[in-house]
């Protein structure tokens, strides 16, 4: 049985499986979280700072949304189901509860950035391209 957590605790080892595993089998030129570029100390403070709603089955992470806030804008980081466990709905149900608990607190404004091949999956819950052009500065 999944369990979904709202709110959860995870650790640095059960985050790094779930990026690298992404990583290793998307299909992207890119690597989606940039696991190669990440280091503990970084992620640690990562954790600390951030919400995270997820899925488990037997207690493993197998599905997450990590969520940074100041308490009215909501940035939607990361969205990871390992690729075993796709297209069950996992990844639909994590971001409703993440939604509903984005509604709960009363937010201003949701955002996230989306690759173009899963921008018709964001929009089913109401996300539209916005007016603002994304913009990024990679250290190299």
């Amino acid at each position: 049985m999944i369990k979904y957590i709202i709110k959860d605790k995870i650790n640095y080892k059960e985050l790094r499986n779930i990026m690298e595993k992404i990583d290793a089998n998307t299909d992207w030129k890119t690597n989606v979280f940039a696991s190669q570029y990440r280091n503990k100390k970084q992620e640690l403070e990562t954790i600390k700072h951030s919400l995270y709603f997820t899925a488990r089955k037997n207690r493993k992470l197998i599905g997450l949304i990590r969520v940074i806030t100041d308490g009215y804008f909501y940035f939607i980081m990361e969205v990871a189901v390992l690729p075993k466990y796709r297209k069950l709905g996992l990844g639909r149900k994590l971001l409703l509860l993440t939604l509903d608990y984005c509604k709960k607190q009363k937010y201003i404004k949701i955002m996230l950035i989306a690759n173009p091949d899963v921008e018709k999956f964001y929009s089913k819950f109401g996300f539209k391209n916005s007016k603002c052009q994304s913009m990024e500065l990679m250290y190299e």
